[in-house]
């Protein structure tokens, strides 16, 4: 089975040289991959950095991605953000979980299921879009709590 995928933290769509607001740098730049499963970090919904746009929704409708989820991860007074997915396939069975450490950066790992049709044959993906802190140690600690997380812990080893 063959696909691509693109994980990128986008930063809120906030960047280059000039730090301003622009989506369409990271619309541009995924069209170029035609990826069919995409995992994005720091995705704004609702705040006025980025316009109080839903970003997975202007992404999504951009890319021609119609099947996608968002787990928020950080609150702020106006607005959130967190991980999304985007996929070419139906999503199902999505869950959004904490891995914050302490008084840490709010961080966490979006987890959704794709049914992908290729080559006459129906498959299961299990998808797991993390967006882990920066310091070593908490990301040790991170990946303790979601390799012992449900539904992570009871994947069969062949499970794709």
């Amino acid at each position: 089975m063959k696909f691509t995928l693109v994980t990128w933290n986008i930063h809120k769509c906030i960047g280059g040289v000039d730090r301003s607001y622009r989506p369409s740098r990271v619309i541009e730049t995924l069209l170029h991959y035609k990826p069919d499963i995409v995992f994005l970090q720091e995705v704004d919904e609702g705040a006025k950095r980025s316009q109080f746009h839903r970003q997975v929704d202007v992404l999504g409708d951009a890319l021609g991605m119609r099947h996608r989820c968002y787990g928020p991860n950080h609150r702020m007074r106006e607005g959130h953000y967190g991980n999304a997915i985007l996929s070419r396939w139906p999503l199902f069975d999505v869950t959004n979980m904490d891995l914050t450490i302490g008084n840490r950066k709010d961080r966490g790992v979006l987890h959704a299921r794709a049914r992908v049709y290729l080559k006459g044959h129906l498959r299961t993906l299990v998808l797991y879009n993390l967006h882990l802190g920066l310091s070593g140690k908490e990301r040790g600690l991170q990946l303790e709590r979601y390799l012992r997380s449900h539904p992570f812990r009871g994947l069969h080893h062949q499970t794709p």
